[in-house]
């Protein structure tokens, strides 16, 4: 997925993804998924997806569908979605040092 935010593009396909939370099994109307990605400049996002009962569906006319997003994270923000999405070697992995939160 590419989304444009403030004339930057940010692309799963072009980042590299250093973690991911997953809810459910992919048929479940609840089932969401959240991958933590860097860009190439240091800058973190997160890809957000999910059917029509999880916390990142579109709000259709009548009925919810299934959607996905990008939203960029700062560097605490990105630490803290790992602390607690994780496992606590992942995130050492990942960020070497002391918690964040």
């Amino acid at each position: 997925m590419i989304k444009i935010i403030n004339s930057v593009p940010y692309s799963t396909d072009s980042s590299c993804r250093l973690g991911y939370f997953q809810h459910r099994t992919i048929l479940d109307p609840a089932y969401h998924r959240e991958e933590l990605y860097i860009t190439r400049q240091g800058t973190y996002f997160l890809y957000v997806e999910g059917r029509e009962n999880s916390p990142y569906c579109f709000q259709g006319d009548p009925f919810p569908a299934a959607g996905c997003d990008i939203t960029i994270l700062s560097d605490i923000e990105a630490r803290i979605w790992a602390e607690h999405r994780l496992t606590p070697d992942e995130c050492e992995f990942i960020f070497p040092g002391p918690k964040a939160s």
